[in-house]
């Protein structure tokens, strides 16, 4: 492969021989040093041969020699196409007009992405890297020396304990990590810790206040369960309100009515996909690839819209990817235990979700079960162990 590759860049000739002693001609030429390839006899008496355009005229003497015709069929490589393309020159200079511009189009940061700030504006970052350089337009070598820059980033932007920059295609993406600073002693108010919810206490956790309930205690919605007094009610004058922090984890009671379809409509996807492709100019969409009829009526639609920016504004242009996703409308049935297999695993998710985050459930029983309109229905009994607390600011007529 690589030899032909280089041939076609030298260029070679297909030529047709004939004569009495063309068998001779060939010996000779080949012990000569002369390189010859796909040589074959064709039906009417004609050898067929390739040869390099630098070994063509040292075929003059064995010609003579062996009284050999030649005839030239076909010219192949990159030196006749050059010459075509000489003689074209309109079509030339297209050519290089789209290779330069290709380089340049490819050589340009197009935009500018900041990630990862979340204190430090955004603004205040694209105005610094366009201080330094990094901006649309910006041809990509200028921007070579990432780790310098990255420096000059992290240097402008105190706030910033590291700055990232990379080149991706022609985005430069510039990552900033913020400095993670000490808690400030910001004044809050006093307050108490009640419950939420009525439970028995399983399990607490207090940071700071006094704790006024234990462990195995039943409490109502509403009961205090730490105080945010610290001293002995006692001393007057001498009690502190701070703000108290901590979980208290109790058991909490949940009954649910959970309703199932036995037969439902879901979609059947048939793997039929089709992409459609826009330019966006404002609000509008062209449609300039993806015509073609559908074969399926029903689909499922994702959009994904791109737009063109100048530096960090966005403008009213850009591309649209939709990709259409076939499916047909089928009748899914269920029997009795897998519709209440499938409501017991959504009420679970859907309670612990309304619980909070750490919450568990401990304990689920089924209370009563029954068909009615071709529906399963659950009524279910749940015992979850989740954080009940709930913040009560400290008034001035608030007491210990």
């Amino acid at each position: 492969m690589g030899n032909q590759i280089g041939r076609w860049f030298l260029g070679y000739l297909i030529l047709h021989l004939s004569g009495k002693y063309v068998e001779r001609f060939i010996n000779e030429v080949i012990r000569d040093g002369v390189e010859l390839w796909d040589i074959r006899l064709l039906p009417n008496h004609f050898f067929q041969l390739r040869i390099g355009i630098h070994d063509f005229f040292r075929l003059k003497p064995h010609l003579r020699k062996t009284k050999t015709r030649i005839r030239g069929i076909r010219r192949i490589g990159f030196p006749f196409m050059l010459r075509k393309m000489l003689k074209r020159k309109g079509f030339l200079f297209g050519f290089f007009l789209f290779i330069v511009l290709m380089y340049m189009l490819t050589s340009i940061v197009w935009r500018v992405e900041v990630f990862g700030t979340e204190r430090i504006p955004k603004d205040e970052v694209y105005h610094y890297a366009e201080k330094i350089g990094i901006k649309p337009w910006t041809f990509k070598w200028r921007l070579s020396n990432l780790g310098g820059l990255e420096k000059q980033l992290k240097e402008g932007i105190p706030d910033a304990a590291w700055v990232g920059l990379r080149i991706e295609g022609v985005v430069a993406k510039i990552t900033v990590v913020e400095k993670v600073k000490a808690e400030e002693n910001l004044l809050v108010n006093p307050r108490h810790l009640v419950a939420k919810k009525s439970a028995v206490i399983t399990d607490m956790l207090v940071e700071k206040g006094n704790p006024v309930v234990t462990r195995n205690q039943f409490v109502h919605k509403g009961e205090l369960l730490v105080s945010g007094f610290l001293g002995s009610p006692g001393e007057e004058g001498k009690q502190k309100a701070v703000s108290a922090k901590g979980s208290v984890w109790g058991e909490v009671w949940y009954d649910s009515t959970i309703t199932i379809p036995l037969t439902q409509e879901v979609p059947l996807y048939t793997g039929e996909r089709k992409k459609s492709y826009y330019l966006i100019v404002g609000d509008l969409g062209i449609k300039v690839w993806g015509f073609g009829k559908e074969t399926e009526k029903s689909y499922d639609i994702e959009e994904n819209r791109h737009h063109l920016y100048f530096r960090s504004m966005k403008l009213p242009f850009g591309w649209e990817v939709e990709e259409k996703k076939a499916y047909k409308p089928t009748l899914l049935k269920r029997t009795k235990e897998e519709a209440a297999r499938l409501g017991l695993q959504l009420a679970r998710k859907d309670l612990l979700i309304k619980a909070g985050e750490g919450s568990k459930i401990k304990e689920e029983k089924v209370l009563q079960q029954w068909v009615e309109h071709d529906k399963v229905y659950l009524k279910v009994h749940y015992a979850v162990i989740e954080n009940i607390v709930e913040e009560l600011p400290i008034t001035a007529n608030s007491n210990s």
